[in-house]
C-alpha cells in the first residue's frame, strides 16, 4: 500500500521539484520508504514518485519505483496483487525469472508477458502507472473497482497524476479552480461524484478502467478491463448449490487477503459480514487478530461484547479498544484535516484506522461490500417496491407536494422533503434510486443556490456521460440497485472514505467481500438467489456462512460502528460546526440563506436525519479553509 504521483509531458518545470511537492503531500501514505523515476520521454519528460508502506517483501527488493531489466520498463503502484504467487508460479512457467519476492516484480513480469492484457489477470486492488520504456507510452490503470484511486489532470502540455487530488494541486501545473459540478453533486450526495472532483482541472480514472498516454502526455487509447458480469445462462442453481459454491468463492478470497509479511487483523463487529470474514481468516491463519472499537461512554454505539465472543469462539487474539468521547473529538480537526475531498462519512473511518494504527496494525481485513453485493440495505426493497408501487398507480407527480406536506407533521422536514422528491420522481428506477441516497432535497438545493442543469449535471445531479441504462439494462430490479450501489455509493463515498481516512494513518485496509472473483459469482447468479423478498436481508451469505453464525448475530438488526456525530454537534463541536458554517457562507458558493435554513431545521428537529446535512455543510466549509480555493 503506498502513494504515487507524476507527469509526462513537455512542462518547463524541474521535474524532482515537481514530485518532491508532490509526493511531500502523500508521506502518510507511504511512511517506510520513497522513490523517483525520471527520464527523456521524446521531447519531454516522464517522472514518477512513489511512498512506500511495506507488506509485502519488506527488504529494499521491493523498492519503487521498480525497473524490469529485461525490458526496461518503470512502475509506480499502489495496493496489493492477491493472486501474485499463482501469477508467479504461471509466469515462471513461461520462462520469466525473479528476484525479489515482491508482488510489483510480478506486475512488471505480467505486463512483459501479456501486455495490457495483462490487467484482467489481476486479482487485488491497485492503481499503477506503468512506463513502456520501448514504445515510449504511460499505462495508467484502476483496479475492478476502483478501491484504490487515481486522480489526473489532461493539460495541453502533458499529463499530471496521483493517489490525490491534492497532490495533483501540489505539482503546481493545474489550475486551483473549483467546479461546480464537483461541488453540487457533493451537496447532492454529500461526496463528490466521479469522476468529479471539486477542481475543474482534475478527475478520477474511471473504476476498472486505463488510459494509455504517448509521449507528450497525450491520451491515445482509454477503456476498461473490467465491466459488471449478466447473470449466467444455463439450467437453474438451486439454493444450497449457490450458497456451496459460494462459499467456496468465499474462502478463496478470504484465503487470498490474508497474504503478507507483516500481521494481519480483522475490523470485528458484531455484524454478519465481519463475522464470516473472521472465522474463514482463523481458518487459514492461526496468527490473525481482530480489532474491535468501542464507545464506553455510549452503550448504544458499542458491540464489544458480541465481537469479544466471537473472537473466543474462533480462538481469535482480540483487542478491544475503547475510544473516549475526549478522544475522537480531539481528532476531528485532523480527521477534516485528512480529507482529501469533503465527505459526509469520513469521521468513522478516520476514528476507526487512528486507533488500529495507535495499537499497532498495519493490515486490517474489512467486511465492506457485503451489503451491496448480497443485499443488506432497505434500499434493496424499497426501491423496487416503490418502483413497482408507481408504476402500477400512475401517481401523478403535482400531487407529490401535497402529500407530503400532509406528512411533515409526522415525518420531520427532512423526511418529508424526501418523499416528496420520490414521488415526483415517477417509475424510473435508478432515478428512484439516486434519490433515495440523496443528502439534500431539490429544494433544499435551491435554496443553497445549486441546480443540476446550470451546473453541467444531469436532472439526477451525475455526470452527463455516465449511462445509466448500460448498467442496470436487463437485470431485475434488486439486481439494479446493487450495481447501483456498488457504482455509486460504494465508489464515490465508502471506498473513497476507507482509502484516505485509513492512509491517513498508515493503515491498509482490505476488502475479501469485493474481491473480483467472489463479484464476478455473485453478480452471475440469478437475481432471486441474492435478493429474494421472501428470504431475509443477504440470506445467501448467511446461508453460505451457517456454521460460522450464532443465533444472536444472524438475528440481530443491521448496526455498525458509528460516532454519535448528532450529539457532538450539538455540544462539544459546536464551535467546529459554526465555524464551518461560516466558510461555507462566507466562500461564495451557496446562498447563505440555504445554509440557515438547513441548520435552523437541525435546531428545531435535532434527531432528524438534518444534523447529516448539516454536517456536510460543516466538512465542506473546513475543506475550503485547509485549500483557500476560490471559484
Amino acid at each position: 500500500m503506498c502513494g504515487i504521483a507524476g507527469y509526462l509531458g513537455q512542462f518547463d518545470a524541474d521535474p524532482r521539484a515537481v514530485l518532491a511537492r508532490m509526493m511531500s503531500t502523500l508521506v502518510q501514505r507511504g511512511p517506510d520508504d520513497a522513490g523517483e523515476f525520471v527520464a527523456t520521454a521524446g521531447q519531454g519528460c516522464v517522472a514518477l514518485g512513489h511512498r512506500r508502506l511495506s507488506i509485502i517483501d519488506l527488504s529494499a527488493a521491493g523498492h519503487q519505483p521498480m525497473v524490469h531489466v529485461p525490458t526496461g520498463n518503470v512502475v509506480v503502484y499502489n495496493g496489493e496483487l492477491y493472486n501474485f504467487r499463482e501469477l508467479r508460479h504461471e509466469l515462471n512457467g513461461l520462462g520469466h525469472s525473479f528476484h525479489t519476492a515482491s508482488d510489483t516484480e510480478v506486475l512488471l513480469a505480467a505486463y512483459a508477458q501479456w501486455g495490457r492484457e495483462c490487467l484482467s489477470r489481476l486479482r487485488g486492488m491497485f492503481a499503477l502507472a506503468l512506463w513502456d520504456a520501448r514504445a515510449e507510452r504511460l499505462l495508467l490503470a484502476r483496479d475492478h473497482l476502483g478501491i484504490k484511486p487515481l486522480y489526473l489532470a489532461e493539460l495541453p502540455h502533458g499529463t499530471v497524476f496521483a493517489s490525490e487530488a491534492r497532490a495533483v494541486v501540489a505539482s503546481g501545473l493545474v489550475s486551483r479552480d473549483l467546479d461546480a459540478a464537483g461541488l453540487a453533486s457533493y451537496l447532492a450526495f454529500g461526496s463528490v461524484q466521479a469522476p468529479l472532483t471539486l477542481r475543474k482541472s482534475i478527475r478520477s480514472l474511471p473504476p476498472g478502467g486505463f488510459v494509455e498516454l504517448n509521449a507528450v502526455g497525450a491520451v491515445v487509447q482509454a477503456g476498461r478491463h473490467f465491466v459488471f458480469p449478466q447473470a449466467r445462462g444455463g439450467a437453474p442453481v438451486s439454493f444450497a448449490n449457490a450458497a456451496a459454491e459460494l462459499r467456496t468463492h468465499l474462502e478463496t478470497a478470504v484465503q487470498r487477503h490474508l497474504v503478507a509479511d507483516v500481521p494481519v487483523a480483522v475490523f470485528l463487529s458484531s455484524g454478519v459480514d465481519s463475522t464470516c470474514i473472521a472465522g474463514l481468516s482463523r481458518r487459514f491463519d492461526a496468527k490473525v487478530q481482530s480489532f474491535t472499537v468501542t464507545f464506553a461512554e455510549h452503550l448504544d454505539h458499542n458491540e464489544g461484547a458480541i465481537a469479544a465472543d466471537t473472537a473466543r469462539r474462533f480462538g481469535i487474539t482480540h483487542t478491544e479498544c475503547p475510544v473516549s468521547e475526549a478522544t475522537v473529538l480531539g481528532w476531528v480537526s485532523q480527521a477534516l484535516a485528512a480529507a482529501d475531498l469533503p465527505s459526509l462519512d469520513g469521521l468513522n473511518v478516520y476514528v476507526v484506522s487512528r486507533a488500529a494504527a495507535e495499537h499497532g496494525i498495519r493490515v486490517a481485513l474489512s467486511g465492506q461490500g457485503g451489503d451491496e453485493v448480497f443485499g443488506g440495505y432497505p434500499a434493496f426493497r424499497d426501491v423496487p417496491r416503490l418502483w413497482r408501487a408507481l408504476k402500477a398507480s400512475h401517481f401523478p407527480a403535482g400531487a407529490a407536494g401535497l402529500v407530503a406536506a400532509a406528512a411533515r407533521p409526522f415525518m420531520g422536514v427532512s423526511r418529508a422533503l424526501k418523499l416528496e422528491d420520490l414521488l415526483r420522481t415517477g417509475a424510473k428506477l435508478p432515478a428512484l434510486y439516486f434519490q433515495r441516497r440523496r443528502l439534500c432535497s431539490d429544494s433544499q438545493l435551491r435554496a443553497l443556490g445549486v441546480a443540476a442543469t446550470p451546473a453541467g449535471l444531469s436532472s439526477l445531479y451525475q455526470p452527463l456521460d455516465i449511462d445509466l441504462e448500460a448498467l442496470v439494462h436487463g437485470v431485475a430490479p434488486a439486481a439494479a440497485v446493487s450495481r447501483l450501489e456498488l457504482a455509486f455509493y460504494m465508489h464515490n463515498t465508502l471506498l473513497r472514505d476507507g482509502d484516505v481516512f485509513s492512509m491517513a494513518n498508515s493503515l491498509e485496509v482490505r476488502v475479501p467481500l469485493l474481491c473480483r472473483s467472489l463479484l464476478d459469482y455473485a453478480m452471475g447468479l440469478n437475481a432471486e438467489l441474492l435478493f429474494s423478498p421472501s428470504r431475509p436481508p443477504k440470506a445467501l451469505l448467511r446461508e453460505a456462512c451457517r456454521d460460522l453464525l450464532t443465533p444472536t448475530i444472524a438475528g440481530q438488526a443491521k448496526r455498525g460502528f458509528v460516532v454519535p456525530l448528532k450529539r457532538f454537534m450539538r455540544g462539544p463541536l459546536h464551535e467546529t460546526v459554526h465555524a464551518g458554517l461560516a466558510s461555507t457562507k462566507a466562500s461564495g458558493l451557496v446562498d447563505p440563506a440555504g445554509v440557515d435554513a438547513i441548520a435552523k431545521t437541525f435546531a428545531a428537529e435535532p434527531e432528524s436525519p438534518t444534523w447529516s446535512r448539516v454536517w456536510a455543510l460543516v466538512t465542506l466549509g473546513h475543506w475550503l479553509m485547509r485549500e483557500r480555493a476560490t471559484l
